[in-house]
């Protein structure tokens, strides 16, 4: 064991301090990175980056939500969800039964002085009805065609429904 943390210190010029900097850099590194992880991206929920994440509340029956982001990156978030967790349970039609702006938070801490530090994270709900076939009342939404128009949330290009079809993945 001496022998072992001889060789580290050696390696490190010797230096008790460098010994133990290094291991610090980068725990600080790594942190810096999970900061710069857009809180803007479209994903599974992580409470780290924010995302979507639904729950069943009965037959054919979701509550979507979409936290994170800036601008109206939540509501975009959590109406594509809606479209997409629609497609994935092999219906095509959904129809919004409430929709929930519940507003937004900062994500980390106060300084101290009344301001606080950290990122916003936008928050939106839905709460769907999924269906086969279009009903013949009431305002539904065509999955499909919002997925075969509508780009991934911060992204440029949709994932269509034939690229879904042959595998395609959200980049």
């Amino acid at each position: 064991m001496i022998v072992e943390y001889r060789s580290t210190l050696f390696l490190l010029g010797g230096n008790l301090e460098k010994a133990f900097r290094l291991p610090v850099v980068m725990v600080f590194i790594v942190f810096l990175a999970g900061c710069a992880t857009s809180l803007s991206t479209y994903r599974k929920f992580s409470p780290m980056t924010g995302g979507y994440f639904e729950d069943e509340k009965g037959p054919d029956t979701y509550e979507i939500h979409f936290i994170g982001g800036k601008g109206d990156l939540a509501e975009r978030g959590a109406a594509y969800r809606c479209a997409e967790l629609t497609y994935e349970k092999g219906a095509r039609y959904f129809f919004v039964m409430n929709a929930k702006d519940t507003g937004g938070f900062v994500y980390g801490g106060s300084t101290g002085y009344g301001q606080h530090a950290g990122a916003y994270m936008g928050s939106m709900g839905y709460k769907i009805r999924i269906y086969k076939r279009k009903p013949a009342t009431g305002t539904t939404y065509d999955a499909y065609a919002i997925l075969n128009k509508e780009p991934v949330p911060n992204s440029d290009k949709p994932l269509t429904v034939a690229q879904r079809q042959a595998g395609g993945k959200i980049q």
